[in-house]
């Protein structure tokens, strides 16, 4: 489960102009889709949530990942999964220690003439084009 903190929607929207404009709204959409479904099986419900925050970076974000609170044992009939605990509404509870975090990173890509946006980070395969990456 992705959850955009309030003090970053508007940051999130600016990045995503950006990207629209450089032709890399799928590398952000893929992303955020990445943090929304992480470590869950398919069609489970959410192994994790991902806190999305803003970061000194316009375009550029930190994160905050925390565990769903699991089951005791494994079940052979669910495929080695544990099932997350829920409350009695069907919420999913989280671990209230974050598991881990780090920075969803923009980087302007290699050889692209007239792209001013620099990055804090670096990369040990860089790409050529614009683009967001996971840093943990």
């Amino acid at each position: 489960m992705l959850v955009v903190s309030p003090g970053c929607f508007e940051q999130l929207g600016k990045a995503f102009l950006r990207a629209l404009e450089r032709g890399a709204e799928e590398s952000l959409i893929s992303q955020l889709k990445y943090f929304d479904g992480y470590s869950s099986p398919p069609g489970e419900k959410h192994y994790s949530k991902c806190e999305l925050y803003p970061d000194s970076d316009a375009l550029s974000f930190y994160f905050v990942m925390y565990g769903a609170v699991l089951s005791e044992c494994d079940d052979p009939e669910e495929n080695g999964y544990r099932k997350v605990k829920t409350d009695p509404e069907g919420n999913v509870l989280y671990q209230d220690k974050p598991w881990f975090n780090g920075g969803l990173i923009f980087h302007p890509g290699t050889g692209v003439p007239g792209i001013s946006d620099g990055t804090h980070s670096v990369e040990l395969t860089p790409e050529d084009g614009p683009h967001w990456s996971v840093h943990t």
